[in-house]
């Protein structure tokens, strides 16, 4: 039994960050691409885990390519299995509508959890759903859940949810990744609602969200695709697919031995061309766009300020595909000799001097005994604040303190310093 799962595909919608209008940055084509590798690798059922359609554009893109899709799986027989999430909770039912439902089912459309059982070869599988009827869900639709019947029915079951496993006052259907773990008699969780791919528990149950199949904006970063899952032999076989005809990646590199342009423009190429190497073979890749953190330690920040704006904008790679440096940001500590403030009249050198009271044990510095001071008003406080009640005092306070003061004072020592080479 092969079975595709994918959700939150948001048809109507397209990656961001990159100009022009290339078919490819539609999520519609990746929708078009899933169904082409249904049809053509043997796959029996197509989970569709809610969010297919973008509750913005969903009646000027979405409609037509999602009604066209299901059609075709429909009519080579491939089983579609799907509900509605805060996104489509509305639009799914009228599309679904549209298409031969023998082999399409939509789940759960009126709140509770509704049940199918299909046959995929001589296999008998139940698939279970439920699904949004409001974009607003926060009741755990999981409390309604047949547990029992499911678990005294021995047949083999899939669940289909969409919901946020990530806190439990979620406006989007909470659910507790606990409580699906101990549900008996379910061999699969196949969730929507979360971009980024997870596998939760690769054991049974198998609970997993296959994330975005396309990614929309450069906080979806890395692999984006559909699951491939095989049941054989008793176990689950888990596969992710890259189907993402976008990219995006951050990127760290540590500039701290580059003291010339040519050099900075080498090692920045160089590793941009490294990790683009290793996918040069992803069949499906179009554009890879890039967020890049120069980072180490160095007194040229205002020269990395200035190539990093200008230099490594002109990095175009030698890959078939196409790449955008799309920000570059700094991490860049000064090499300090902290000494060398220590008679320095400025803020730098209060600081300077308070690190060394701090490091060293000093009580006469009057800076951080204010600071002290302050600390103990706060922290007293806190400490009898009803809010905050069951929180436990620090095993040693002194320490804590002296340490997060420490840390604060260079902190601000080394925004002050960099400042200072900057502006100079």
């Amino acid at each position: 039994m092969r079975i595709i799962v994918t959700g939150d595909i948001h048809i109507g919608k397209r990656s961001s960050a990159i100009e022009g209008d290339a078919l490819f940055l539609s999520t519609k084509y990746t929708w078009e691409q899933i169904v082409d590798y249904a049809l053509n690798n043997a796959v029996d059922l197509v989970v569709l885990t809610g969010d297919i359609v973008d509750r913005e554009n969903r009646f000027f893109e979405a409609v037509s390519p999602l009604r066209k899709g299901l059609q075709r799986l429909a009519d080579h027989h491939v089983v579609v299995a799907m509900v509605a999430g805060n996104h489509d909770y509305d639009v799914l039912p009228e599309i679904v509508k549209t298409v031969d439902r023998s082999h399409i089912f939509l789940l759960g459309t009126k709140g509770d959890w509704e049940e199918q059982v299909v046959t995929i070869g001589d296999r008998k599988i139940r698939l279970i759903g439920w699904s949004f009827t409001h974009p607003d869900q926060t009741e755990d639709p999981l409390k309604t859940f047949p547990a029992e019947k499911i678990r005294q029915e021995e047949l083999f079951t899939l669940g289909i949810l969409h919901g946020d496993t990530q806190g439990q006052a979620s406006r989007y259907a909470p659910i507790n990744s606990a409580v699906l773990k101990e549900t008996q008699g379910v061999d699969a969780w196949l969730l929507g609602h979360i971009h980024k791919p997870e596998v939760i528990s690769a054991a049974h149950p198998l609970i997993l969200y296959p994330g975005s199949p396309h990614a929309l904006s450069p906080k979806e970063t890395g692999i984006h695709g559909p699951y491939l899952l095989e049941w054989k032999d008793g176990e689950w076989q888990i596969q992710q697919l890259s189907f993402s005809p976008v990219r995006y990646e951050s990127l760290s590199i540590d500039i701290s031995d580059v003291t010339h342009k040519e050099h900075f423009r080498q090692k920045t190429f160089r590793e941009l061309d490294q990790f683009a190497q290793e996918l040069k073979d992803t069949e499906r890749l179009e554009y890879l766009v890039y967020d890049v953190e120069l980072r180490g330690e160095s007194n040229y920040l205002r020269e990395f300020h200035q190539w990093g704006a200008d230099e490594i904008q002109m990095y175009g790679g030698s890959q078939p595909f196409q790449t955008k440096i799309r920000k570059v940001s700094l991490q860049i500590n000064p090499i300090i000799q902290i000494e060398s403030f220590y008679d320095d009249p400025s803020y730098m050198g209060v600081l300077a001097r308070a690190i060394r009271a701090l490091e060293s044990g000093e009580e006469d510095n009057h800076f951080v005994n204010e600071l002290k001071k302050e600390w103990d008003e706060r922290f007293e406080a806190l400490w009898h604040s009803t809010i905050y009640q069951p929180l436990s005092a620090p095993v040693d306070q002194e320490e804590k303190m002296r340490t997060t003061l420490l840390k604060e004072c260079k902190r601000l020592f080394t925004e002050l310093y960099n400042l200072r080479i900057y502006e100079s």
